[in-house]
């Protein structure tokens, strides 16, 4: 199981969906980036991995890791490090608003 998928992959790095030739290392970005959400889930006392349906924020959070793992092997470093940036951002957003909805319910 997986957050997101290769047709959430695919426009980040600008590959059409029909385009198959990546798949199979796209499938492996995807899973590492899985794993790397859940890591820093964890740290911040997240139960994972999270139920479905999962919030979008965690779908582009991993998304965007996989696309800077594809992209690590092609691509200027800038434009990776941008892509990390991108998926750090969507998980801060996520831990942030659950952790403040957490203390409402409280």
């Amino acid at each position: 199981m997986t957050y997101s998928t290769k047709s959430n992959v695919k426009p980040i790095l600008e590959v059409e969906i029909s385009e198959t030739t990546y798949d199979t290392e796209l499938d492996n970005c995807i899973k590492a980036a899985y794993a790397w959400v859940n890591k820093i889930l964890r740290k911040h006392g997240f139960s994972v991995p999270l139920s479905a349906p999962v919030d979008d924020t965690i779908v582009y959070a991993e998304a965007y890791k996989a696309a800077s793992i594809f992209r690590r092997r092609r691509a200027p470093p800038a434009e990776v490090d941008a892509l990390v940036e991108q998926a750090k951002d969507f998980l801060a957003v996520y831990i942030e608003a659950e952790k403040e909805a957490t203390l409402k319910r409280v």
